[in-house]
């Protein structure tokens, strides 16, 4: 019995990566925005295949907030084309900050390990004249 558990032990490692296939997730550990300013996602679908795609935000307070714009997305904003890229956009009334969630499944039987690659870019102007920007990592610019 020992050694059927020890069989079935290493069998699970070994096969734990493929279980995952056709999915993904990533953390976007922050963003931030306010009136008249947009905080945005930029996401490379790098498949051959489109791909579902969900993306939420989670304000300061932990409410669930919706993308003010959807850039280029199909079939009512749900999905990337194969080899594209698009992008979100967030722009509350208020100032608000917070992380998000960016998802995506196969859209057929695919079994991609993995589809998209990500950044979050914020434009932040105090005045007409002083502009800053800058760049957020998403999975440490990994394919996810």
């Amino acid at each position: 019995m020992k050694i059927l558990g020890k069989l079935i032990l290493v069998g699970s490692i070994l096969f734990s990566g493929f279980s995952f296939a056709g999915s993904g997730k990533a953390i976007v550990p922050h963003w931030g925005a306010q009136s008249g300013k947009a905080s945005y996602i930029f996401l490379s679908n790098i498949t051959d295949h489109d791909v579902i795609v969900s993306i939420t935000y989670y304000g300061k307070n932990g409410a669930k907030l919706s993308p003010s714009t959807y850039t280029n997305f199909t079939n009512s904003n749900t999905q990337l084309s194969a080899r594209s890229s698009r992008y979100v956009s967030i722009q509350p009334g208020a100032w608000d900050y917070g992380f998000a969630t960016i998802e995506w499944i196969n859209l057929l039987d695919e079994d991609d390990t993995v589809a998209l690659i990500a950044h979050g870019f914020r434009v932040v102007t105090a005045t007409t004249s002083t502009r800053s920007d800058f760049s957020v990592q998403i999975n440490n610019g990994l394919p996810f």
